[in-house]
């Protein structure tokens, strides 16, 4: 079985229902998060004359590293915000 016989076996219903019922899994929050940072990553590269300086690069990683644990503590974090906060 070749590989797109694999994606036309595929039930695209059932996950596209999964996507959208509001309750993303983990996974796939961490997965479109870093896939946005990747395709921006090279974009970057494929359209600029100069490096990045390293003070960028590292700028660049935490604000990735910052998405992704606010994304696996999300509900850590909206529960101390509406804890802390008068809303």
């Amino acid at each position: 079985m070749g590989f797109f016989d694999y994606l036309e076996s595929t039930d695209w219903n059932a996950a596209y229902v999964l996507l959208t019922r509001g309750d993303v899994p983990l996974l796939f929050q961490l997965l479109a998060i870093n896939t946005i940072f990747f395709i921006v990553f090279i974009m970057r590269k494929a359209t600029a004359r100069h490096r990045m300086r390293t003070a960028s690069v590292y700028a660049v990683q935490g604000i990735l590293l910052a998405a992704n644990l606010s994304i696996v503590l999300q509900d850590k974090l909206w529960f101390a915000i509406q804890k802390y906060t008068i809303l």
